[in-house]
């Protein structure tokens, strides 16, 4: 585990890429908490952090002034002092390395700053190669005792069977950090032309909220920067692939995914864990976000979704309920703030990620974030902030260094967790618009679950196919996309080709995944507040309060949780989410997506749909326009409560006299005499025109060997129930 911190060091500090109304009073006032251990951290403010550009030469020099003095027994002392002050040196070079990164991020068109970030990186990296050469040399030496005593039984093994990086392995590197550098440069810059006029994306939406743009033109111009963006930037990602691909064949590892899970990111679990929860995914989280993210869209629109966040406005609203969570969060969220170790300023240079690392040497956390980046992006840059202050409170409260961190899984329940808990707040915070919030978020939450299984499947395949194509992967994306509610399978959008828009993909292999089972764990933490909310934080704080290293699984184990990438959890969660929201109920007030209410067989639909005898298709329609068959008519009767006999063939269409005449004889409607029409002299027929519930067409015909429309009979039903005042919802209940 020692050389995953020379192959991914840029995994290693960037932890957590993601993605306002007057707050009340928060009333009450600091819970009082004890579940962290005291760390050191510096009282220099942001600005103060200068930048350093460092040598490795003068590194490399102690280095072996410290392996000579290791030969003597009687200088175990002042090679412990000498190789402590290395680590120091070490720890600086990466605090600057992050320093670099987070001035890249702050102006991604800055190539000077990309440059010197891609340095700084060859640079940790070669510092770390010879500080663990170096500690294995004094692990075998008369001096080594001291370290002996630091170190686990397995990582000592791990030291003494370290190599050196090789000039490949160290090229690689260099490589990959020139390539995700321009990933990050190119998706900034690109952009098409149309009519004599250069667009970039903030063009295209500045026009369309200006009204300079139609709702057509508007879809024209991004489905071309679409294609744009995923030619220019697959091209780089495929390279990426290649390079990373490579990798595996000098590691033993039979797979650059195997590689990714275990020792870039230290995973508890494997690959082939996760076909079973993927199956669970899309079984029973899918189909509740799909149910969510509709009755998140149906919600009236809310100032909250386009209120600017950015600045210190979110910090504001979030800084005086941390403390009725827990003192210890409110102590860190003082520290962010009074250091200024934090950017949150809306910028059109800074790249469109949320981030949070630590600058070691001052013990420092430090939050980026890039609100507005997208119109309407109000509660996402809200959300998104509390969500990465999880990961600053742990940062804040357990020791740092380039040693010292947790796997990505458990590292995203910190964040997860924080903003499923905080949810509480929003009703307080933003009044009527607070519940449209919570269930953005639960909603937000799931669709993280379903899109890091989406992603981590598509890399799965990636890099298991060998020479893959831009058109196999984009072909494979659509493929998942269909799989995990997010297109139909004849949808065209070339929007379907914005995997390249997951910057993860590009910077952080095998990463997205974290998302997926962490926030199935964070869940975790909500199903316990639904009993005893204080308790569950208080869980959740134990949680985060935990070794670091202590791994995803057995993090939960130690706490006696489900294990969340069971099955038979993601199926009681999905359960107690439906139950707890109401979602059946509420779906019943989101109406068709196929019926305005304006037709003429608007009100006859709304109302046998209200009164729960139409139940809606996949697509939330009801198909007024489709034939009826003998099925649909047996259950509208049976909806309401009235008996219908059996069709020998349910699926064939009934045809407007065959409905006619099961509705009379369902209701009870005696024949008359007398012909109505021109085509038909049906008894039943007659005593429906005398009520009102059926007329003919121009020139007096009923047409009754004609198939029926859903439409019509849903017409005719209601008529009917209005002409013999028998109330619709007594009739349906």
């Amino acid at each position: 585990m020692i050389k995953k911190r020379i192959v991914s060091l840029l995994l290693a500090i960037l932890l957590a890429l993601s993605a306002a109304p007057a707050a009340l009073a928060a009333g009450g006032g600091v819970r009082e908490t004890d579940f962290f251990t005291d760390q050191p951290h510096s009282e220099l403010l942001f600005q103060e952090m200068t930048y350093q550009h460092m040598e490795l030469e003068p590194f490399l020099e102690e280095a072996e002034a410290i392996r000579a003095l290791a030969e003597n027994a009687s200088n175990e002392t002042a090679v412990r002092r000498r190789y402590d002050a290395l680590a120091d040196q070490l720890d600086l070079a990466v605090t600057m390395l992050t320093l670099a990164m987070i001035r890249s991020y702050q102006d991604t068109g800055d190539q000077a700053l990309a440059e010197e970030m891609a340095y700084a990186t060859l640079l940790c990296t070669d510092m770390q190669d010879a500080y663990i050469l170096l500690g294995r040399d004094v692990l075998s030496s008369p001096c080594g005792g001291f370290l002996r005593q630091r170190l686990t039984a397995e990582e000592i093994a791990a030291y003494l069977s370290y190599t050196s990086l090789s000039g490949e392995e160290r090229d690689r590197i260099g490589r990959e950090s020139e390539l995700t550098s321009r990933y990050l440069s190119a998706y900034t810059q690109i952009s098409v032309d149309n009519q004599g006029r250069t667009w970039r994306q903030e063009d295209i939406d500045a026009a369309r909220l200006s009204g300079e743009l139609d709702a057509e033109s508007y879809k024209e111009l991004n489905a071309a920067l679409a294609r744009a963006r995923n030619q220019t930037l697959g091209e780089i990602y495929l390279e990426l692939a290649a390079l990373r691909r490579e990798l595996v064949r000098n590691t033993g590892y039979d797979s650059y995914a195997d590689y990714c899970y275990e020792i870039v990111h230290g995973r508890d679990y494997a690959p082939e864990d996760l076909p079973a929860f993927y199956e669970a995914v899309k079984s029973y989280i899918v189909p509740l976000y799909e149910d969510l993210y509709a009755l998140y869209r149906n919600e009236p629109a809310h100032e909250t979704a386009f209120t600017d966040y950015s600045g210190d406005a979110v910090l504001d609203l979030i800084e005086p309920y941390l403390g009725r969570l827990s003192s210890e969060m409110a102590q860190a969220f003082a520290y962010m703030r009074e250091h200024g170790l934090y950017d949150t300023a809306s910028s059109k240079t800074k790249g469109n990620v949320f981030f949070t690392t630590i600058l070691f040497s001052y013990g420092a956390p430090f939050y980026f974030g890039s609100p507005g980046s997208t119109p309407g992006s109000g509660i996402y840059d809200f959300c998104t902030t509390i969500h990465e202050f999880g990961h600053y409170n742990h940062f804040y409260w357990h020791p740092c260094g380039w040693l010292a961190s947790d796997g990505p899984d458990t590292s995203e329940v910190h964040s997860q967790g924080l903003e499923l808990l905080f949810s509480r707040f929003y009703p307080e915070i933003f009044g009527e618009g607070g519940d449209e919030v919570v269930l953005y978020d639960l909603t937000f939450l799931l669709s993280n679950i379903a899109e890091g299984c989406l992603q981590d499947e598509l890399e799965q395949y990636v890099y298991a196919t060998e020479d893959v194509t831009l058109e196999q992967i984009n072909r494979k994306y659509r493929q998942l996309c269909v799989e995990y509610g997010k297109a139909d399978p004849d949808d065209p959008r070339e929007e379907l080709y914005g995997w390249v828009d997951v910057n993860h993909l590009f910077t952080q292999p095998f990463y997205y995944i974290s998302y997926a089972v962490s926030a199935a764990g964070a869940f975790s933490f909500w199903l316990d507040a639904q009993e005893d909310y204080f308790a569950a934080v208080d869980e959740y704080l134990t949680f985060a309060a935990l070794d670091t290293g202590t791994g995803f699984r057995a993090s939960f184990e130690m706490l006696g949780m489900d294990d969340p990438l069971s099955p038979a959890y993601l199926a009681h969660l999905a359960e107690t989410l439906r139950e707890a929201l109401e979602v059946e109920d509420r779906m019943r007030d989101i109406p068709p997506t196929d019926v305005m209410g304006i037709e003429w067989f608007g009100e006859a639909a709304y109302a046998l749909y209200t009164a729960g005898v139409l139940e809606k298709d996949g697509d939330g329609g009801l198909r007024p326009f489709d034939a009826a068959t003998w099925d649909d008519a047996s259950a509208l009767l049976a909806g309401l409560d009235r008996a219908a006999p059996a069709a020998e063939d349910g699926g064939a269409a009934i045809t407007r006299l065959e409905l006619a005449r099961l509705l009379a004889e369902a209701f009870e409607i005696e024949a008359v005499g007398g012909s109505h029409f021109v085509d038909t002299d049906d008894g039943l027929v007659a005593a429906l025109a005398e009520l009102g519930v059926v007329s003919g067409y121009d020139g007096g015909a009923f047409r009754p060997r004609q198939a029926i429309t859903r439409g019509e009979m849903w017409t005719m039903a209601y008529r009917l129930l209005s002409a013999i005042a028998e109330p619709l919802a007594d009739a349906a209940a």
